[in-house]
């Protein structure tokens, strides 16, 4: 059985959030074929294969629509997540970010080049965010490209301080009909989103994947309905 050490260039887990990936079968045929070709092109058979798995990422980022929920425990934790999303999309990602001028993560952000989609007067968005958010897509499509998008969004977040949980969960269900390709991230402080527990599931409800984010740490929270039968079994 032969391995294949390529690179798995995005993933999101509890753990580092880059590392190898290893493909057991790779075909022995085929692998002699591809590196005899290499070898004619003057090229390693990894760096072939980097490039194809780098197209496909690109190629299914594009295409695809993933809107999730990342809870941050504190400023620090914020941070820390940050600079690794950032590491991991320094290379051909389109990079947006929106929210508050004064947020520290879009400060961060906008830091390390990532472009502000932000429309001002800010406050107009806070009490008209599907009107202003319209506007804010409008920015984000002219710098649509052929790289695979990533969007860190604040915008949640501020409208539920500002306005309410309730407020926040409508937007965020306004955002998913949208249907946006690409990948959005919503991040919330955690210790703001279970003031209403009615709205705290519609928040949740409507977001692929929930996310905490605490020190180092990136915990997947699941949550899905059950009934009671599952208490027993």
């Amino acid at each position: 059985m032969r391995y294949l050490n390529i690179y798995k260039y995005l993933t999101i887990t509890k753990q580092k959030m880059a590392k190898d990936l290893f493909v057991r079968d790779f075909d022995e045929k085929l692998h002699t074929e591809a590196t005899n070709i290499a070898n004619k092109e003057g090229v390693t058979l990894a760096a072939i294969v980097n490039k194809a798995i780098d197209e496909w990422i690109k190629k299914k980022t594009r295409d695809k629509h993933k809107h999730d929920l990342i809870l941050y425990t504190d400023e620090n934790s914020l941070k820390v997540l940050l600079s690794e999303l950032d590491k991991l999309t320094k290379r051909n990602w389109l990079r947006v970010c929106c929210g508050s001028e004064n947020n520290s993560g879009i400060l961060f952000l906008k830091d390390q080049g990532w472009f502000d989609a932000t429309v001002s007067p800010y406050k107009e968005f806070i009490e008209k965010p599907n009107t202003v958010g319209n506007k804010i897509l409008a920015k984000v499509n002219k710098t649509r490209s052929d790289l695979p998008f990533v969007i860190a969004a604040f915008l949640a977040g501020d409208i539920l301080r500002e306005k309410s949980l309730q407020k926040a969960a409508e937007f965020c269900t306004w955002y998913e009909r949208k249907n946006i390709p690409g990948i959005t991230h919503c991040f919330c402080n955690f210790k703001d989103i279970f003031s209403d527990i009615e709205n705290t599931f519609k928040l949740f409800r409507t977001h692929g994947t929930i996310y905490v984010a605490r020190d180092e740490m990136l915990y997947k929270m699941n949550i899905s309905e059950d009934n009671a039968f599952s208490l027993l079994v």
